[in-house]
């Protein structure tokens, strides 16, 4: 029974990861930009991917097996070498962010915008409604003209307080 659980888990995890990898999800994504700090870290959906795939491998190989005692499924094996890849991914980044570009919109949104821009992009993501970021997940182009309204205000906001910090 226990596996069952893990198993559908990890199921629903591998699902929101390939949404994610696919661009259809861009809340996880965008959270990564709201940080504060000095660095600013990078969405590896490559190490979320390889994770809940293994995680799913491993568990479905253990529900089979409880299932059916005499055929053997290397599912545990498969599952192995993705967490070992998953690790790889983690303590790798910089080598997975040159061979691994997806999603597709985050990479080109973080070429086009500075960091100010994109944490600008994240809050005001907070702020749609349901029906809004359902429409921004499933179109790219629509998200794509969303962000660039932000980042225009954000040019607008950020001159604004330029121009009234030099006026004494």
């Amino acid at each position: 029974m226990l596996a069952a659980v893990w198993f559908v888990l990890s199921g629903i995890f591998l699902s929101r990861s390939i949404l994610i990898t696919l661009g259809l999800l861009k809340g996880p994504v965008l959270r990564a930009f709201e940080r504060y700090g000095d660095e600013e870290g990078d969405y590896n959906s490559l190490l979320y991917l390889l994770f809940w795939m293994g995680m799913f491998s491993v568990m479905s190989g253990l529900w089979l097996a409880r299932l059916s005692r005499n055929v053997f499924f290397p599912m545990e094996f498969i599952g192995v070498v993705l967490l070992i890849g998953s690790s790889f991914a983690y303590r790798k980044p910089h080598i997975v962010e040159r061979i691994f570009h997806y999603p597709v919109w985050y990479y080109e949104l973080k070429e086009r915008t500075s960091r100010s821009e994109r944490r600008r992009i994240a809050y005001m993501w907070l702020h749609i409604s349901r029906k809004g970021k359902l429409i921004y997940n499933s179109s790219d182009f629509a998200f794509n003209q969303w962000a660039d309204l932000i980042i225009v205000s954000t040019i607008y906001i950020d001159s604004d307080s330029e121009e009234q910090a030099a006026s004494p």
